[in-house]
């Protein structure tokens, strides 16, 4: 009842956050116009737009299908592992910092009889890749588009770079909890003892297991890394497609517009800006953030219709793809439930 309660409070911050943000985007805007500039998209793009936008919960639900069936006998279905993503995606969704995602997804994996400690390697490793993936995108612009991207983003340049270095400290920790054990355990220890001498921490002996066992599945997944090489290297081709694909759902709807003049490779570049500053903030789905980043970051290319792009893109991207997640989960629910009554 207590998780219950928690997410429809969840939901509801989601839904307040998303009215605000789009009161303050659209307050000054003739939404005759906007609507109108809409329904000029070809219907062609916007559904390649769609099917972009699900390389999303496709290539993730690919990636947990492989490494999940690479650590155990009993083998999981792939539509499982299309839950799994989907589930993920609303919790993500509906949590600040998309703290709720992968507890969600381990519960959902622990019902379908994979282990705790399987599932949390498997999760793992997908969120090193991805924050080396966003990293990798971020490093490409600075190295290769400084002067065609970087120079161009005016105050959101800051945003972008703030990102850059939360995303790198991220993956250098990833990077110490898996390989250097030695350092890590002694920082560790120091750090508890401050925290206990601080009186932030009562009960120093639990705290120091409980961060144990986190460094334990690190360690672990090091060890699976090393193992596995093969089935890492194609998990990381696919989170990079995938990346390609959600990123390029953008340049689907400037085509849509009848628009011309831009590169697939500068439109997802640009899309990449997006996500990397709007990935650091703690906001439920990135709401406000992410729609204020597009429009700074695209408005020379879409001009008056960036308001209608970025509604398009955020649709496809985002927002249904949140319906669509919340049906499902609601659907587990009902049948949950239903199996429940039926054993009583």
């Amino acid at each position: 009842m207590q998780s219950y309660k928690k997410n429809l409070l969840n939901i509801s911050l989601l839904l307040a956050l998303v009215g605000l943000t789009f009161y303050i985007l659209l307050q000054d805007q003739d939404m005759d116009e906007v609507l109108m500039n809409i329904r000029k998209v070809q219907p062609f793009f916007l559904l390649l737009a769609l099917v972009l936008a699900l390389a999303r919960i496709y290539g993730e639900a690919v990636s947990i299908y492989l490494l999940g069936n690479s650590l155990q006998k009993e083998k999981i279905k792939f539509w499982q592992c299309v839950k799994y993503s989907l589930g993920g995606f609303f919790f993500c969704a509906i949590t600040p910092s998309a703290s709720g995602g992968q507890p969600a997804q381990i519960y959902y994996m622990k019902k379908d009889g994979m282990s705790v400690a399987n599932s949390s390697l498997v999760l793992v490793l997908i969120t090193i890749i991805y924050r080396g993936t966003l990293l990798v995108f971020g490093v490409g612009i600075l190295l290769f588009c400084y002067n065609t991207i970087y120079k161009n983003l005016g105050l959101i340049r800051f945003w972008f770079l703030f990102g850059m270095a939360v995303n790198t400290i991220i993956v250098v920790v990833f990077c110490f909890l898996l390989f250097s054990k030695k350092i890590i355990r002694w920082m560790m220890e120091k750090v508890i003892r401050l925290l206990a001498k601080l009186h932030l921490v009562k009960r120093q002996e639990s705290f120091a297991d409980r961060c144990d066992s986190v460094l334990t599945r690190y360690h672990k997944s090091a060890a699976y890394m090393k193992q596995h090489k093969s089935v890492m290297y194609l998990v990381v081709v696919i989170n990079m497609l995938q990346r390609l694909l959600m990123f390029a759902a953008t340049y689907a709807i400037y085509l849509g517009f009848g628009l011309e003049g831009e590169s697939l490779i500068h439109m997802v570049l640009l899309q990449s800006v997006v996500a990397i500053c709007a990935d650091m903030l703690p906001l439920p789905g990135g709401v406000g953030a992410n729609e204020q980043c597009f429009i700074s970051v695209y408005r020379r290319i879409f001009e008056a219709g960036t308001i209608p792009a970025m509604l398009l893109v955020r649709g496809v991207n985002f927002y249904l793809l949140a319906i669509v997640s919340a049906m499902l989960v609601c659907g587990i629910q009902i049948l949950t439930l239903h199996k429940e009554n039926k054993k009583v």
